[in-house]
């Protein structure tokens, strides 16, 4: 009973301090324009990705030497293999890294990661063995950094943080080299790393890289022991005294499902709305799963500290044992936090 919380240690970066970046993350999780994440998880590889207004963000031209990607704000001609690829998100360098794509530059932050790189622990070895150049430490984009790099490609994400720097600056970023920018929110990790990883012309190495990650997904569904179903997802901003039910067709949901996991749809959910906001005063009453995950995010209250008041202590998933902490990287996975979640489960859940 009182050895319920488990935290999947190769994972945790909770600890780190996420300063003043933390108030974008409020306005991410709350909205629905969500990430690194909706939709059906599983084929997402050989479906690919939507872009801006739902279509595919795909090639529309193509010569031997270059072509047209449609994305975000437009269509751009970018080489049909880039070379000098510089990322203004560090969202976006993981999945870049993951296909083998040659990064020679990035934003970061060693405040919101807790890595001496100022990348996510994730990727920040492969990051440190490629070389991978940390250009500055905010997410509006740094031109001067950026330019010195001298890329052949500038690639980011349109909805980073609010206020969207990215898309300000587009004109800027792009009289130094050909950019793209494309929409994490409310798109699923696997179908943004085909989009972004074929935009530079490394698809095929992105596609492999999600078969391993399909073969790795089947095997823990099969082996894996799953707590008490169904199961709630709950996560809680610095600075908002409203916690937060993520419904089932978000990225942190979509890819629990794909390993047997049954989330709930919270109370008054409706497609389209974001996360629901649940007072800490009904918050007995919101959470029906038999099981619990609680993304921790570094500033707000951590879930040590919650299981100690008596509402939540009368959680029934808090009660009977089935609480378990995640970290905040799960609201954006990737190719290397989704497969590392999964070997974690497969160990936790055996």
């Amino acid at each position: 009973m009182m050895n319920f919380i488990h935290r999947y240690k190769p994972l945790d970066l909770t600890t780190t301090d996420l300063g003043a970046l933390e108030m974008d993350l409020v306005e991410l999780l709350t909205r629905r324009r969500f990430i690194i994440g909706a939709g059906g998880l599983l084929g997402a590889a050989a479906l690919g990705a939507c872009g801006a207004g739902g279509e595919a963000a795909v090639p529309t031209a193509a010569t031997e030497a270059a072509r047209t990607i449609t994305h975000a704000l437009g269509e751009t001609e970018v080489p049909a293999r880039a070379e000098r690829i510089v990322s203004i998100s560090i969202s976006v360098t993981g999945p870049l890294l993951a296909a083998n794509a040659p990064v020679i530059g990035s934003q970061g932050s060693i405040d919101l990661t807790g890595d001496p790189t100022g990348f996510f622990p994730a990727y920040a070895d492969v990051a440190r063995e490629r070389d991978v150049q940390l250009l500055y430490e905010s997410f509006e984009p740094n031109l001067e950094a950026i330019a010195a790099a001298q890329p052949d490609v500038i690639i980011g994400s349109a909805d980073d943080a609010a206020g969207a720097p990215s898309i300000e600056v587009y004109d800027q970023l792009s009289a130094i080299a050909p950019t793209i920018l494309f929409n994490f929110s409310n798109i699923h990790w696997q179908d943004i790393f085909v989009e972004i990883a074929g935009a530079v012309g490394y698809g095929d190495e992105a596609q492999a890289r999600l078969t391993e990650y399909q073969e790795l997904e089947r095997e823990v569904a099969a082996t894996i022991t799953l707590p008490p179903q169904p199961t709630s997802i709950v996560t809680k901003t610095p600075g908002n005294p409203n916690f937060f039910l993520i419904p089932p067709d978000f990225s942190p949901s979509v890819l629990l499902a794909g390993i047997g996991f049954e989330i709930v749809e919270p109370p008054g959910y409706e497609p389209g709305t974001g996360f629901v906001p649940v007072s800490d005063e009904l918050i007995t009453d919101a959470i029906a799963g038999r099981s619990l995950f609680y993304i921790e995010v570094a500033g707000a209250v951590p879930f040590a500290e919650l299981r100690q008041q008596p509402l939540w202590a009368q959680v029934p998933a808090v009660r009977d044992g089935h609480a378990y902490v995640l970290p905040f990287q799960v609201v954006r996975p990737d190719p290397y936090v989704a497969p590392a979640l999964l070997r974690d489960f497969q160990e936790r859940f055996r």
